[in-house]
Formats: C-alpha cells, structure tokens, sequence
C-alpha cells in the first residue's frame, strides 16, 4: 500500500493589543509572539495605526508580522476573529476600553 505523507500545517497565532506603548500587556504580546515565532508558527501582532511605536520596535528582526488597524469603539470577540482572516489561536490583551481578567482573552 503507497501512503503519502502531509507536512502538517504551520500554526498561525494572531496578536491584537489596542496599545503599542511600554506596558505589561506590551511586554506579554512581544515576548508571546516572538516566543511562538521562535517555534516555528506564523505570527501577526495587530496594532493601533495611531499608537506608541514602542511595541513594533520590540518585535523588529523577529520574523513577526506587524499589521495596523484604527479603532473607534470597542470591538467584539466576533469583530476581532473577522479582522485576523481565521488564525489557529487569537490572543487579545485589554480589547474593550478597559482592562480584562488577568487570563486574558484566547480564542
């Protein structure tokens, strides 16, 4: 019997954060994405177009993909998976005006 086999698909992780500026969240999303990148996953941070450069910065040179959005209100659970084209695992720190319980949000 001939089998094939499949390389198994790279995970992808999206990060979004409505803050790029020096902060614990900041730290959490830059050390995350560069940690997963390192293990060989495909990463996206989603930034605010008109924040702190500070975050972008921290993540220069890691091989983590950096996309700006603008935000006018809170955006929903649902809104937030739409925006990330359907990733394996959606990380989203302080995402609706105020901050979130200490675990975060995961999808």
């Amino acid at each position: 019997m001939l089998t094939t086999s499949c390389p198994p698909a790279r995970l992808r992780v999206a990060h979004l954060i409505e803050s790029s500026g020096p902060g614990g969240a900041e730290r959490v999303v830059a050390d995350l994405a560069t940690s997963f990148q390192a293990a060989n996953t495909d990463n996206v941070v989603f930034l605010p177009r008109d924040g702190e450069d500070w975050l972008r910065r921290q993540l220069d040179g890691s091989g983590v993909a950096i996309e700006y959005f603008r935000i006018d209100r809170p955006i929903s659970p649902q809104s937030a998976r739409e925006l990330t084209r359907a990733p394996g695992i959606l990380s989203c720190r302080y995402f609706t005006g105020k901050p979130s319980n200490p675990s975060d949000t995961i999808y």
